[in-house]
């Protein structure tokens, strides 16, 4: 009966340790509130809300997506738009940044801006879902004249998703802070 007991007891264990959802992390720099989650599919990219301390009333959404892929000019796509998929509907991100993740990793970080928007107008629409999805389509070298890559020509992984449960309550905490 122990060793049953026992037994039932590690899979439960177990079965928490694999399905632990991350949870929404408050981080404060010299500029920005910073609130933000892992991703779902790859846990290395993060869904980040940042609160510029010069006004709190706003807030950036910024996604990163890493890649492992080697393209010898991946810098190339830095300050560019990127066609995205999510929420069902196809939009068009702005990719700021592309980052060397060296040492510690082989790849790159894309960091990509969904853009800025009024706390309270950002907080309406995303509590309307229960996870963002995101899924990276094209990257535009001339978005006037529709040309550039496919996504995959840079990135081995194209989506993540993020559960959204307790992001309202994490983002009105940072607000509170930044407002003091």
């Amino acid at each position: 009966m122990k060793k049953l007991l026992s037994i039932i007891v590690l899979g439960l264990l177990w079965c928490n340790v694999g399905h632990a959802e991350s949870k929404w992390k408050i981080e404060e720099d010299q500029k920005f509130f910073q609130v933000r989650k892992e991703g779902i599919i790859q846990k290395g990219d993060h869904l980040t809300f940042l609160i510029n301390k010069n006004d709190c009333n706003k807030i950036e959404q910024t996604f990163t997506f890493y890649t492992s892929k080697k393209n010898s000019s991946i810098e190339q796509i830095e300050n560019t738009k990127v066609g995205v998929s999510t929420l069902g509907q196809n939009m068009l991100f702005d990719l700021k940044y592309i980052i060397s993740a060296e040492p510690s990793m082989s790849g790159y970080i894309a960091l990509i801006s969904a853009g800025v928007y009024p706390v309270e107008m950002l907080l309406e629409f995303l509590s309307k879902h229960e996870e963002l999805d995101v899924k990276l389509k094209y990257i535009f070298s001339d978005f006037e004249n529709k040309a550039g890559w496919n996504a995959s020509d840079f990135f081995d992984i194209l989506d993540n998703k993020w559960k959204l449960t307790g992001m309202s309550e994490a983002i009105k905490e940072a607000q509170s802070k930044c407002l003091k």
